[in-house]
């Protein structure tokens, strides 16, 4: 499957106060509130709002780099590449 997820993992993912539920569908597809998705980035746009690639939003990306949210609420990212076991300490 895509990213190397099995079959029926559930990824979860808080976002502003609220967790999220992915699920890995056995058909390379993903399934979130009850509707089918070819990718995890589809589903990143939904829930922030801006178009943001899948596997860095949940996680899944070896050079993951977070999300910084300024004062004015622009988006914009962080300088210094993250990995998820560093984000985890």
């Amino acid at each position: 499957t895509k990213y190397n997820l099995t079959p029926g993992a559930i990824i979860r993912k808080e976002f502003r106060g609220i967790v999220h539920e992915i699920i890995v569908n056995d058909d390379n597809t993903f399934t979130y509130n009850g509707e089918k998705y070819r990718t995890l980035s589809a589903i990143a746009k939904d829930i922030s709002g801006i178009k943001i690639s899948g596997p860095d939003f949940f996680g899944l990306s070896k050079n993951y780099k977070p999300i910084l949210i300024n004062k004015n609420n622009m988006h914009s990212r962080a300088e210094k590449k993250y990995t998820s076991a560093q984000l985890a300490k």
